[in-house]
Formats: structure tokens, C-alpha cells, sequence
């Protein structure tokens, strides 16, 4: 309830956009309450009307890119065409340890990143008609006849935010945001 109150404040006040962090767990506080972001981006379009909702930035350590292409497909249409596409390498340790998953070399990292991107372009493209389908066979990721119907709001899909580091993904990122 606090949080509502909070993005309902910020609203009437007049911002542009509501902006989450997308962890497993808060990085400085590890055992402090914490939720999931694209969760209460759902609970945020739902119950505000105009100001934008977006992560800064969503993970790819813990998502699929078809997952999360029809994660924000679903926000896209919830909040009326308000969500902000953000998309980060990922990284940060508690993410992998809390989750069970292998850490990254940053070399896999930024080549996983390139790849999730494309992929979720991909799939995010698509014009969300009846029939039509995505197949991507990556080295990290796969997608085999995915269906993405309906397609985004937003056309040709909601504004993209890449965060990234490093002169390649710096470059990547430049490029295709």
C-alpha cells in the first residue's frame, strides 16, 4: 500500500516516468524487503493512469528473452502503452548466488547480452497477428516457432533503453537503441 501511495504521489506531481530495479534482492541489503519489478510494473499500470513504468534495467541473468518479450507485451497492454523496455547484461553476484545459477565470464555476459537483445527485437517485431511466429537458434538462446500475439501497443514496440559497458556492448547498444 505504501509504494502505491507512493507512484500515485508521483503521478499527481506530475513525472514523466516510475522507474524499478530489477534484482533477485536489494544489492546494499541483501536481507531487506524486496520484490519483484515487473511484478509491481503490473500493479503499477493497473492502478495509474498516465506516468510511464519501466526497470532500469531488467536482467537477462534470470529471463528468457521469449519470456520476457511476452512479460512486456502483457505490461504494454496493461498500462495502455506506458511501459519503458529496459534491458541490462546483469551481473550483480547476489543474482546468480541467491538463484543458483553460474556466474558469467564477462566475455559470455556481453555476448549473451548481444544475443538477448536481438532475440527479443525479434520477437518484439513481430505484428502480434494471428499465424505469425518467431525461430532464433543462438548460441545461449533458442526460440522455436514462439507466438506473439497480441503484438506491443506501442508501435513499432515501446522505447528501448540499453544499459551497457564496456567499448563492444557500448557500441551494440548505440546501435540498436
Amino acid at each position: 500500500a505504501i509504494q502505491l501511495e507512493r507512484w500515485l504521489e508521483l503521478e499527481e506531481l506530475g513525472f514523466d516516468s516510475l522507474w524499478l530495479a530489477d534484482h533477485f534482492v536489494n544489492p546494499a541489503r541483501p536481507g531487506g524487503r524486496w520484490f519483484e519489478s515487473h511484478t509491481l510494473m503490473a500493479a503499477a499500470a493497473a492502478r495509474t493512469r498516465s506516468i510511464r513504468i519501466g526497470a532500469l534495467v531488467a536482467s537477462i541473468t534470470f529471463r528468457h528473452p521469449a519470456l520476457f518479450a511476452k512479460e512486456v507485451l502483457t505490461l504494454d497492454h496493461i498500462s495502455g502503452g506506458r511501459v519503458e523496455l529496459g534491458v541490462g547484461a546483469g551481473g550483480a553476484p547476489n543474482d546468480f548466488e541467491m538463484t543458483g545459477l553460474d556466474g558469467w565470464t564477462p566475455r559470455e555476459r556481453a555476448r549473451r547480452f548481444r544475443e538477448f537483445v536481438r532475440l527479443l527485437e525479434a520477437l518484439l517485431a513481430e505484428p502480434g497477428e494471428e499465424g505469425a511466429t518467431v525461430t532464433f537458434a543462438g548460441e545461449y538462446y533458442q526460440s522455436c516457432e514462439a507466438v506473439m500475439n497480441p503484438g506491443p501497443v506501442q508501435r513499432p514496440r515501446p522505447p528501448l533503453t540499453l544499459a551497457a559497458g564496456g567499448p563492444v556492448n557500448m557500441k551494440f547498444a548505440a546501435k540498436v537503441a
